[in-house]
């Protein structure tokens, strides 16, 4: 590619072109992911049901096992108090998109209770060689 510098206009309408088909088709195949995406998360949610109502562990199909994974995690049960806790200790390490385990695990360890939460179960599927 010639330095932008020392590009004439040919040469930038030539990689107006280049970059507009790329995007064009870079766009496509991200609404093409985003349609997959959609269908797997609801196929994944309906499967996670399953797996919960029936009790299931796991299911082998052609050499894998599909099952459920469980893991605690803390969840927020009253913002209210959560929120002032954050604001009376400058805990804002709390926050993220979601609760910071490592914060809460940290201040849990050094014995202080993180108001506003609780342990909870959060699951996932797995796909593994059987």
């Amino acid at each position: 590619m010639i330095s932008p510098d020392q590009a004439n206009r040919k040469d930038v309408e030539k990689r107006i072109v280049e970059w507009r088909t790329r995007r064009a088709e870079r766009l496509e195949a991200q609404r093409v992911v985003d349609a997959m995406q959609k269908e797997e998360s609801a196929l994944k949610s309906w499967l996670i049901a399953v797996f919960q109502a029936q009790a299931y562990e796991g299911m082998v199909i052609d050499s894998r096992i599909t099952g459920l994974s469980t893991r605690e995690v803390h969840s927020v049960t009253d913002k209210e108090a959560f929120v002032d806790y954050i604001y009376e200790n400058q805990a804002i390490d709390l926050l993220q998109f979601r609760l910071s385990e490592t914060a809460i695990v940290a201040r849990e360890d050094a014995g202080f209770e993180v108001p506003g939460t609780e342990i909870v179960e959060a699951f996932d599927l797995f796909d593994r060689k059987a």
